[in-house]
């Protein structure tokens, strides 16, 4: 209180803590022996509204009640609505008046709910917060709060002094509709109106106090609480919604709710969330459960509410997506964007899991440029790096070969498919999987689409690939590769584009004495360098058909020595265009998060056993000794350079090292003089 003046009031009535404006006049009011309106004109705001005060007060208002009642303008400004504006409710900035929609929902107004309790006690007088569209209990009497009054079934106005009456507080001062004129009050006692008794400590009044906290965030938390609120909010009437879309399958955690209030479904059909206590309070419950990782039933729970959701979307002519069901909630926020859609994961496709990324911890709103694809592109071999796709392949369900596994063709298509899927996560609606797949070169895209869903993961959860990928492409665009692909697309074009120094492989194949009918191919060799520098199989214009079975056998077959003198060429190629790049290189696995990988580790597999495999019988045979197929045999050769030891391809022993006297004695005696050179 200020210090006393002659133009104070004879007679004090002092504000309770946290009472409302109107409940602080009205009662100075009935202490005068006053009518409200009386009371303002005497207070020199003649012409002003006690509603429109108990929103915001203007500066000469506030300046006169602090002169005449000594009450100071911070106290009275707490009085009102206004500290609410923003995170509850919205006040009109030009006028005062309550706008139709506030920030965190739509809500129908402000009016005041009361516990009779609470008016018993303090003679009629209440807190600003009961206005509140978020208020609905009252954690001193652990009841719901009132909504309408017992006798006229209409909203009380409480804090209103008539001239007619009622003279004492905590009556319905609304007209009476009984009577001619409607004259006279209602003046029904709310103090002995009807209320629900909440169990304390449940999950009502834990949902209250959470809401009343957000509602009073100081300045500097209000953008998250204002978040917080709608999310609630987004949650709270779709669960009510639910209630009446789909009652019978709801999960316990609703029954819960219901039985603490002791209701069956809340208020008329189509109740909004604040229209109503009960509304409000079952809503903001279940949004609060169901928004809260911690609790037990949660992912039930929220399961439910977006059942509920998309049953509001049954009479559309087209099933509706995950990304138009999540975008009816982006007004809440990425956060909630994210729960949605990694709640919606179960029933979208690959192509929609990839874009939206719902299958990893963190799903997004694919918001990235077409320049940011572009980049990653560049990124990306055409094929699948050789780690990856081993951790990724699935391992056979019985081991041995059957008639029904995949070809080796499909595995090839595997990995062009899982490249190209690698472009989807955060790209624009306009790039599809048609549309990815020739930035990387890989044009026949229908086969490798189909080569990962209906071949390779035909009848498996796609959930392990989803989640993976789309982590792994995230990563790239944040750390970044080593390798330009895309400039290596457009060099290594075909096999003249490589440089292959025949003489050192003439050399080295003496040295080792590799007999010219077991030598591989010139074209193989080839071949396989595009496969370093490039990242894919390439297609070679003009081969014959036993060709790609000569690729394939080179993959698992060649022996170490071989492996990395063609790594040495690749060298040689990329060292003649100035390229600086190593020939080869893969991602870390630690890049992504996803636990339990449907392929194998290349760590697990024993390399030493897979050798003696090898050497006795070839990559089926150590695919059908390691419970692998010969796909996961030659991916774990290219990663570790590990090859056929012993003996070549055509069964002729491998002699030791040869000294160089006996390779000149061997090209003496040789007819070929581009052998011997």
């Amino acid at each position: 209180m200020s210090i006393w003046t002659p133009d104070r009031l004879p007679i004090v009535v002092a504000p309770l803590p946290g009472e409302a404006l109107d409940s602080w006049i009205a009662a100075y009011a009935r202490r005068l022996r006053t009518t409200t309106n009386d009371m303002i004109t005497h207070l020199g705001l003649g012409g002003t509204r006690l509603s429109q005060m108990a929103l915001r007060l203007h500066e000469h208002e506030a300046a006169g009640l602090e002169q005449i009642t000594g009450v100071d303008r911070q106290m009275l400004t707490a009085m009102t609505l206004a500290p609410y504006d923003g995170p509850a409710i919205a006040i009109h900035p030009a006028r005062r008046a309550l706008l139709a929609r506030f920030p965190a929902g739509r809500f129908g107004g402000a009016s005041a709910r009361y516990c009779p309790a609470c008016l018993e006690r303090d003679e009629g007088r209440g807190p600003v917060t009961w206005r509140l569209p978020w208020s609905f209990a009252c954690p001193l009497h652990l009841v719901l709060l009132a909504d309408v009054c017992p006798a006229c079934h209409r909203r009380p106005r409480m804090w209103h002094a008539r001239r007619l009456g009622p003279r004492a507080g905590g009556a319905c001062t609304r007209d009476n509709p009984a009577t001619p004129g409607r004259r006279g009050g209602c003046g029904a006692v709310l103090t002995l109106a009807p209320s629900v008794p909440l169990p304390p400590g449940g999950l009502v009044l834990a949902a209250h106090q959470h809401l009343a906290a957000l509602t009073a965030s100081p300045p500097g938390r209000r953008p998250a609480a204002l978040t917080a609120l709608r999310q609630v909010y987004a949650t709270a009437w779709r669960a009510l919604r639910g209630l009446r879309a789909i009652p019978g399958q709801a999960p316990p955690a609703v029954q819960a709710v219901l039985d603490e209030v002791r209701a069956g479904l809340p208020g008329p059909a189509g109740a909004e969330v604040g229209s109503d206590a009960l509304s409000a309070a079952i809503g903001a419950t279940l949004a609060c459960i169901a928004l809260d990782p911690a609790h037990p039933g949660q992912e039930a729970l929220f399961e439910w509410i977006l059942q509920a959701d998309r049953s509001l979307l049954k009479d559309r002519r087209y099933a509706p997506g995950i990304g138009s069901v999540a975008r009816r909630w982006a007004w809440c926020g990425p956060d909630m964007v994210s729960m949605v859609l990694r709640g919606l994961d179960g029933d979208a496709n690959l192509h929609a899991r990839l874009r939206y990324s719902s299958a990893t911890p963190r799903p997004r709103w694919p918001d990235l440029p077409a320049g940011a694809i572009t980049r990653r592109a560049a990124m990306v071999p055409a094929m699948l790096w050789p780690g990856w796709t081993l951790r990724l392949l699935p391992a056979p369900d019985r081991p041995g070969l059957r008639p029904d596994d995949p070809r080796t063709g499909s595995f090839s298509s595997f990995r062009r498919g899982c490249a190209s899927f690698l472009l989807l996560p955060g790209g624009p609606p306009q790039l599809n999987f048609e549309r990815a797949s020739p930035l990387l070169g890989n044009h026949s895209c229908n086969t490798g689409r189909g080569a990962v869903e209906r071949i390779i993961y035909h009848g498996r959860d796609l959930s392990p690939l989803a989640a993976v990928l789309a982590e792994l492409a995230f990563a790239l665009d944040e750390h970044g590769s080593p390798i330009d692909y895309a400039r290596r697309r457009a060099l290594f074009t075909g096999p003249a584009s490589v440089a292959l120094d025949l003489d050192a492989y003439t050399r080295l194949r003496l040295q080792h004495g590799w007999s010219a009918g077991y030598a591989p191919r010139e074209a193989v060799l080839r071949w396989y360098l595009l496969v370093l520098l490039a990242g894919g199989h390439p297609a070679i214009p003009g081969a014959r058909k036993p060709f790609s079975w000569h690729c394939t056998s080179f993959r698992s077959g060649a022996p170490r020595p071989l492996r990395v003198f063609l790594r040495q060429q690749a060298e040689a190629s990329l060292a003649r265009r100035g390229i600086t790049e190593p020939v080869t290189w893969e991602p870390p696995p630690q890049w992504v998060t996803w636990p339990a990988w449907p392929g194998t580790d290349p760590a697990t597999i024993p390399g030493e056993h897979l050798t003696a495999l090898l050497k006795t019988g070839g990559s089926v045979h150590a695919a059908a000794g390691l419970g692998l197929t010969p796909e996961h045999v030659r991916l774990y050769c290219e990663i570790t350079g590990t090859g056929t030891p012993a003996a070549p391809a055509n069964g002729i022993p491998i002699s030791r090292p040869v000294s160089a006297s006996s390779i000149l004695r061997g090209c003496a005696t040789s007819t070929s003089t581009r052998t011997c050179r």
